[in-house]
């Protein structure tokens, strides 16, 4: 198995830590694009030419949750699926408020951070924080208010906040917001996970790639 992208990128991320959670480092080899993401054969891959993508033999296959329930089904030991009803559908939304509503309002945000402040759109700023709020809002009303996202184990929520988070905590404040600030849960979640080595390890991985894009500016 093969899985393509860059550490730069917080839904390649999400499956890293996914794939180190449940321990099949060793059976998914990771690689960049084949000929960068637009290239002929990358799109034989990933037909959007987006990362992550994973290769399975002869099936290909794109979209970070959609590739994480895929190794969750195929490699059901370690899983980050919990058993309850309940608990698996509040992995899943927090999961899904990640992806559409999270990311929509952080995304704008990359554009903006690196321009002087006078040259940055205020009002683009300011609807993309609002956007951050409602989603993080919506995250904190769902989250565990300890311990992991659904209560004592890791699961696919971890794996979608980690990224996120790394991200909300480099941007955010160069724009006066706190990701926590008035979210309790959150602040709790992030204080519980913060040290673990997994995430430590995460962050500087994603810190790297950071940097080593920057320099290429």
């Amino acid at each position: 198995m093969k899985l393509y992208g860059s550490r730069l990128s917080p839904f390649v991320e999400r499956v890293i830590l996914a794939i180190k959670l449940k321990g099949i480092d060793g059976k998914i080899e990771h690689a960049a694009p084949p000929g960068g993401m637009k290239s002929d054969d990358y799109l034989a891959i990933s037909p959007l030419g987006k990362v992550p993508a994973l290769e399975d033999g002869g099936f290909c296959l794109p979209e970070s949750q959609v590739i994480c329930d895929y190794l969750e089904e195929r490699f059901p030991e370690a899983p980050l699926l919990p058993g309850d009803p309940e608990a698996r559908a509040r992995v899943r939304l927090i999961c899904r408020l990640v992806d559409l509503y999270a990311f929509e309002g952080l995304v704008p945000l990359f554009g903006q951070a690196p321009l002087p402040e006078a040259d940055r759109d205020a009002a683009l700023i300011a609807d993309s924080l609002a956007k951050l709020d409602t989603a993080l809002d919506a995250i904190e009303a769902v989250i565990m208010p300890i311990g992991r996202a659904h209560g004592d184990d890791w699961s696919l929520a971890d794996c979608a906040l980690v990224p996120l988070f790394f991200y909300l905590t480099l941007l955010m404040p160069g724009f006066g917001a706190d990701p926590t600030a008035g979210r309790p849960k959150l602040h709790a979640w992030l204080n519980a996970v913060a040290d673990e080595a997994l995430v430590k390890e995460s962050n500087a991985a994603m810190r790297e790639a950071v940097r080593a894009f920057r320099a290429q500016g």
